[in-house]
This record gives structure tokens, C-alpha cells and sequence, in this order.
């Protein structure tokens, strides 16, 4: 189906399949390709920018500024955020081709060639900018706002208005409003279907309007004041009425300013309404998850606001040398800022652990930052830590299973059964409702070891149905056929199935799942393959003689040789 992580970007899997084919698995390469999209994106920005305006400085200082921006960190470091850099990538081809198309498209009405209002747009640029929006699309579904976007610049610096009829400017866009429409409805099945999407009886339309209200003036102050930046900022509890209506009677003064200056100053209402318009789909007015903002989402949509000011202010410096050599100043002093701050943001992206240590410090009560932060503390190995946090985690974020899921683990491997048991029952029971599958991996997981392995084998076949590519899916139920207490679950033939299939998926570079093809080989009789494949396993994984997974290892392969199928309360 092409859906992963709850969203549709078969382009961007794509992008990630390919880096992964020529460097493998490689944080470092991945990293490298954001970075290399993001750049492309900033020079694009520039050109797109110099090809409509002819305004070689202030292209430049909006590039820079896009570029350099700290807020801009969340979405080159996040490796999984890959589909900001890639759809902005697109889209910026798609504007650059529109550029191109509407230039011809006014020098044809200037020479005569076309009679007024009748230019037919079926030619080379206009069908690589629709071309260029479906892949943009197939990045990431936040641009379905681009044909707005493009009636905006045709107003300014386009300037087609009067020149073209709006009916025509209007219907020249019509295959891409068809576009925009079909991809809305289908983004919005697939996050109904498989994102945590939040019903108006949990977060009201008076909640979410006065959540969309503050963030819209929240983006804006992190822009000018771009300190105290988070990867997880926390649904509040309450609003402040008095705060939200001032805010609102804000941001409808500006708009209304900038409708007031529109003859004067066209470049005002176009880079505050491109920030208002491209904003939409991502400003939580479909509330997922508890979170209410996200540095990533500004990625595109403050370039709006970005060519407003360097417009502005290179308006104001235009008449005399003094002003232009403040401008310039004022300008260098903020991009070298910028830099230093973009930096210093980085250095919390060294891993989990000081990533949401920072964003803790900034945010305050954060559970789904507590909970990520003892996930960080676990695979570090300081598991006491990490059961400290999951234990807030579980406080701040009531009735949600995965808090639970991860404490149990961290006690059952301090030797505290008996808590862990109770954590993966409170793990059950808060997670009968899960509906993605990896949430459905986590419960069948906490049902093995409660020993209810028939509702483990249920949880993971709804897994594999959501997502038929799931090796994780497929390890885990060919690890329970394989070696199930209950012989009424074996199933030797289908966990061997099971376990091939992930081990060629994963090109048999996991020892985990070339281990339980081990066992699922053992438990169909071919002990002379599970031998061979489990010393196969035992050569890639690291050697750690203390380690558990080594000392079961030794065991399974012993169990293996006398032709014994391990059981999983062999242990």
C-alpha cells in the first residue's frame, strides 16, 4: 500500500530504500542526503525567487535566512523527517516550471500572438508543474495547498492580474485544485485509518480553534526569537481566553493591513497569506497524536513571511546608501546569530537521550517526552533511569499502554517479574484499543509474556494485515509458532515461512530473525539446518559472553544439536 509510519510518501520510502542500497545502514549517509536536499532547496528557493523578481540581493538574503534558520534543524537532523526536505524539493521544481510557464505565457499576450484571456496552458512547463506536484505530493501531503499558492504569486510577482482574467488565471488551475482535492481526502483516510486521530469529543472545535489561533503567533515569535525550540511540544491543558482573542484580533489586524497595502506593498499580503494558507494542513485543525506543534511544519511556510521582511526592509533601505548599509549590517548580524543558534540546536540531536533531555528542560511536563527520553535512558543500558521516567510518563499520560509496555521491560530485566508481570497486565489493558501495528506488536508482546499466546498470535496477524511488509511482525508470530509452549499453536511449516521471508527481506544481516529461523527450522525437524542457521546467528551478533542473549544462544544451540526444538520456558 505504500503506507509507512502512518503516512502515504512512496517517493520518500523510495529515497530511503536507495540510500540504504548504496551505503546500507548508515545514519551518517542519511543525514548526509537531508542535507544535501536541504541545500538544493535553499539554492532552488534563490532561483525560483530571481526568476520572479529579478531581485538578486533579496533572493539571496531569503535563501540564506531559509537556510540557516534554527528552526530549520528539525527537519535536515530528524532523518525520518526526510519527506520535508524531499517534498519542498518538489515543489520548488513545480514553481520553478510555473515561473517558466507564466512568462511565456505574458510574452505571447505582449506580442500579439494569443488573444487576451484565451492562452492555452497545455505546453512543456505547465505539465512538468503538475508533474512536479504529484511527486511533491508523493513526498509529503502538506502540499496540497500549492495551487493556492500559485494564484498568490500570480498576483504578485507575477503580476498576471489584469493582464489575465481571473476567471482564466482561476481555470488554468483547476486540474490542480482537482488534485489538491483528491489528495486531501485520501491523506485524510489514511490518517483516519491508521494515524491516532483525535475526535471532536476529545479536543472541540472551540479548543482546536484556540489551539490554531496561539500557534499560528507562536510559529511567529520562534521565528524572530527562535529560542526554547522542542521536537515534542505538549497539548496544553487549558487556554487563556483573553490570551487567544487578543491573539486573534492580532492576526486579523495584520491580514487586514496587508489586504489595506496591497497596491502599494502586494509583496505584505502575499508572504502573509502564503504563511496562513500553506499553515492549514498542518496547523492541527485534524488533531493527531497530543501534540499541538512542531518546529518541522515551518520548513516552507515561513519563506512567506521571510519575503515579506526582506521586501519590507529593502523597500525602507532603497533611497540612500546609510540605510542600505544598515540594512546590510542588520542583515549579516541576524544570519550570523542564526548560524551560531542553528548550531548550538544541532548539538541536542546527538541522540535520544540529550534530545529530550533539552526538550523536558524547555517544555516542562511532557509525557510523551518522558516516555522517549526512558526509551533513549533503556537502550543505553540504565535501566533503573529509565524505569524512573516511564514511571512519570505513565503518570502525565493516563490510560496509554506504552509506558507500561516499556517499564515491564526494564524490571524484568532488573530481575522484578512480579512488577513486570503487573506493568504488561496495565499494558493490556490500556491497549486493547491500539489500531496501528506497531502499537499491536507492543501488546503482543506484553500477551507472550503473560503466556497468552493465542491473543499474541490474534494482535500480530492484525499487525501483518495492516502492514504486510512488517519483518518485525513476521519474526515475532514465526518466534511464537516456533516455540510456543502450547503444541495446539506450533506451527513448524508456517514459522519457517514466516522467518525466511523476513530473513530475505532484511537481506539476513539481523541475528534476531536469522535466529528464529533457527528455531522455526528446529521446530519443523530440520535440526541440521537450524544448527547451521543458528551458528549463522551467532557469528553476526556481538560477542558478549555476560550478555543473556549470548548465554541462551550457547543453550539453543545445544538444544539444537541433540536435536531438541527450544521451548520458550526453557529458560
Amino acid at each position: 500500500r505504500g503506507i509507512v509510519a502512518k503516512n502515504w510518501h512512496p517517493v520518500t520510502i523510495l529515497s530511503f530504500l536507495l540510500t540504504h542500497q548504496f551505503f546500507g545502514n548508515n545514519p551518517g549517509a542519511e543525514h548526509l542526503v537531508n542535507a544535501t536536499f536541504h541545500a538544493a532547496n535553499a539554492v532552488l528557493l534563490f532561483v525560483v525567487l530571481l526568476q520572479m523578481t529579478g531581485a538578486m540581493g533579496r533572493s539571496a538574503a531569503v535563501a540564506a535566512i531559509f537556510a540557516w534558520h534554527p528552526l530549520r534543524v528539525e527537519s535536515v537532523c530528524w532523518i525520518s523527517e526526510r519527506k520535508d526536505v524531499l517534498f519542498v524539493f518538489f515543489m520548488l521544481l513545480s514553481l520553478l516550471c510555473y515561473v517558466r510557464y507564466a512568462r511565456r505565457a505574458r510574452a505571447m499576450l505582449e506580442a500579439g500572438t494569443v488573444v487576451r484571456g484565451h492562452e492555452r496552458p497545455w505546453n512543456g512547463p505547465y505539465i512538468l508543474t503538475l508533474v512536479f506536484f504529484v511527486l511533491s505530493f508523493m513526498s509529503k501531503g502538506t502540499v496540497v495547498t500549492l495551487p493556492f499558492l500559485l494564484l498568490l504569486l500570480d498576483y504578485w510577482p507575477l503580476g498576471r492580474f489584469g493582464r489575465t482574467s481571473f476567471e482564466r488565471l482561476f481555470a488554468e488551475k483547476v486540474p490542480f485544485f482537482g488534485l489538491s482535492i483528491v489528495f486531501s481526502a485520501f491523506t485524510f483516510w489514511v490518517h483516519q485509518t491508521y494515524a491516532d486521530v483525535r475526535s471532536l469529543g476529545e479536543y472541540g472545535l472551540a479548543v482546536r480553534f484556540e489551539n490554531v489561533t496561539l500557534s499560528y503567533l507562536v510559529y511567529l515569535g520562534h521565528f524572530f526569537w527562535p529560542w526554547h525550540l522542542a521536537l515534542l511540544y505538549p497539548f496544553p491543558r487549558s487556554f487563556d481566553r483573553v490570551q487567544v482573542g487578543l491573539g486573534f484580533l492580532l492576526l486579523a489586524g495584520i491580514s487586514a493591513l496587508c489586504v489595506l497595502e496591497r497596491k502599494h506593498r502586494p509583496y505584505l499580503a502575499v508572504g502573509w497569506f502564503w504563511y496562513l494558507g500553506t499553515m492549514v494542513p498542518v496547523i492541527n485543525l485534524v488533531q493527531i497524536g497530543e501534540a499541538t506543534m512542531g518546529d518541522r511544519h515551518t520548513y516552507m511556510t515561513l519563506v512567506g513571511p521571510t519575503i515579506s521582511l526582506v521586501w519590507l526592509i529593502g523597500e525602507w533601505a532603497q533611497p540612500n546608501l546609510i540605510r542600505k548599509c544598515v540594512a546590510g549590517g542588520a542583515l549579516g548580524a541576524a544570519l550570523g546569530l542564526c548560524v551560531l543558534l542553528t548550531r548550538g540546536q544541532m548539538m541536542y540531536w546527538q541522540n535520544t537521550v540529550t534530545l529530550f533531555e533539552h526538550t523536558i528542560a524547555v517544555t516542562g511536563e511532557n509525557g510523551l517526552a518522558q516516555n522517549a527520553l526512558a526509551t533513549g535512558l533503556e537502550h543505553q543500558g540504565r535501566l533503573r533511569q529509565a524505569a524512573v521516567r516511564y514511571r512519570i510518563a505513565i503518570a502525565l499520560l493516563p490510560n496509554i499502554y506504552y509506558p507500561h509496555y516499556r517499564l515491564a521491560g526494564c524490571l524484568r530485566q532488573e530481575g522484578y517479574k512480579r512488577q513486570a508481570r503487573i506493568e504488561y497486565q496495565a499494558a493490556v489493558s490500556d491497549g486493547c484499543n491500539s489500531r496501528d501495528y506497531i502499537s499491536d506488536l507492543n501488546l503482543a508482546a506484553a500477551l507472550t509474556h503473560l503466556g497468552r499466546y493465542h491473543n499474541a498470535v490474534q494482535c500480530i496477524e492484525t499487525a501483518l494485515r495492516v502492514n504486510p511488509y512488517a519483518t518485525e511482525a513476521m519474526n515475532n508470530l514465526a518466534w511464537i509458532l516456533a516455540t510456543c509452549p502450547d503444541p495446539k499453536i506450533r506451527d513448524g511449516p508456517r514459522a519457517v515461512q514466516l522467518a525466511e521471508h523476513a530473513c530475505k527481506l532484511t537481506n539476513y544481516k539481523e541475528a534476531i530473525f536469522i535466529g528464529t529461523l533457527a528455531a522455526a527450522y528446529a521446530q519443523a525437524g530440520s535440526f541440521d539446518k537450524a544448527v547451521v542457521t543458528a551458528e549463522e546467528a551467532f557469528a553476526i551478533a556481538p560477542p558478549n559472553p555476560n550478555s543473556l542473549a549470548f548465554q541462551r544462544n550457547q543453550k539453543v544451540l545445544q538444544l539444537y544439536n541433540a536435536h531438541k526444538a527450544y521451548r520458550e520456558n526453557n529458560e
